[in-house]
């Protein structure tokens, strides 16, 4: 209770939220709630004052809408999960991951703490961001998986007036739609991003001759996950040619995986933490522009435009399970696809489809940009 001293917190217990329509005995997470929501003037005002009247910032601070505890406790801030819930499902989201987010978010909110989710995908921590909005005078989420380019994030949750404080306005709220991203981020924000994210993600370095045994993406995410973690606890892996790998992992596993990775198909290998960020060895995805007119937009048909190759060499990638939409598996080639969709190919990088115009004869006319 910076700037306020355990005085003020006797009187805000007994007025401020007691105005708000709650019980004059809440609870300290309440309480350390209302001092976020006040700000320093106010607290300043608290040590001599009886009562403090925030009624009117009840609506914003969802303290008035908050439920009570067991046994007569007073009211704690709480957001309207079961509505989440419901608006979740509807954006796609399962219910366990939109209770786990309320629970994070709440507990960012009472203990100031900066809480984050596992390694999602684009769509989820999207879905997530926007499910937030509505109470980003509550809390603020942000997504960041170690670079501004990333395509797994962790979604952490914060106090609004600490992300004012940590996160420059420059540095991305939300996984990049733009895959150039990266080269318009100053290196101040993407240090912000690394600060407030440093409790939960670890960069680590695995080395070894790949010269005669090459290994892909699969391949070291495979041994990864067969030191017990699960798919969720890692982020993106970068390919450093016959020379091994990084991979951005959930703090809580890295060192565990380090200590017990030992082999990369047939190749050994050393694993080691990297404390320096700025080792990361992230290259820039160069963008190139594909256009193409189409009969339908069926997944095959633009997909095999956008990668050049055949139509039915695009239907057998299908099969494999080589190709995703929008960071799911597709399932189908006749699936139809819309602008803004995005299609990758296991090796072969993705292709985002940025307009779609019908032609005078009902046909589509297709711009992508696809970056490799």
């Amino acid at each position: 209770l910076t700037g306020a001293g355990t005085g003020a917190w006797t009187r805000l217990r007994g007025g401020a939220l007691g105005s708000c329509g709650t019980s004059a005995s809440a609870s300290a997470s309440a309480g350390a709630y209302a001092f976020g929501s006040l700000g320093a003037a106010a607290l300043s005002a608290l040590a001599g004052r009886r009562r403090v009247r925030v009624a009117a910032r009840c609506s914003r601070s969802l303290l008035c809408a908050s439920g009570r505890r067991a046994g007569g406790g007073a009211a704690f801030a709480q957001l309207p999960r079961e509505e989440m819930v419901k608006t979740g499902k509807v954006k796609g989201l399962e219910k366990e991951l939109v209770t786990r987010v309320v629970e994070l978010a709440e507990r960012a909110m009472t203990d100031w703490s900066v809480q984050a989710t596992a390694f999602l995908d684009p769509i989820d921590a999207s879905q997530i961001l926007e499910l937030l909005t509505p109470f980003e005078h509550a809390v603020r989420a942000v997504a960041w998986g170690g670079h501004p380019a990333a395509e797994r994030t962790l979604v952490a949750f914060l106090q609004p007036d600490s992300a004012a404080s940590l996160i420059p306005a420059s540095a991305p709220m939300a996984p990049p739609t733009d895959f150039e991203a990266m080269s318009l981020l100053d290196a101040s924000a993407i240090d912000a991003m690394r600060g407030v994210f440093s409790e939960h993600l670890t960069l680590i370095a695995i080395k070894g001759n790949f010269l005669f045994d090459p290994a892909n993406h699969r391949d070291f995410l495979g041994a990864l996950m067969s030191c017990g973690i699960e798919r969720n606890m890692v982020g993106d892996i970068v390919i450093l040619g016959d020379r091994g790998a990084q991979a951005v992992l959930h703090r809580n596993v890295a060192q565990a995986v380090c200590d017990s990775l030992r082999e990369v198909r047939t190749v050994p290998v050393e694993c080691s933490i990297v404390e320096d960020w700025s080792q990361l060895q992230m290259r820039v995805p160069q963008k190139k522009e594909v256009r193409s007119v189409e009969a339908s937009m069926r997944l095959d048909a633009v997909g095999s435009a956008a990668f050049g190759m055949s139509r039915s060499k695009m239907a057998d990638r299908i099969r494999a399970g080589d190709v995703k939409v929008n960071w799911r598996e597709a399932k189908s080639g006749s699936a139809v696809l819309k602008a803004g969709d995005v299609i990758s190919v296991r090796g072969k990088g993705r292709a985002q489809i940025e307009s779609v115009e019908v032609t005078a004869k009902e046909r589509f006319r297709v711009a992508m940009a696809r970056f490799t």
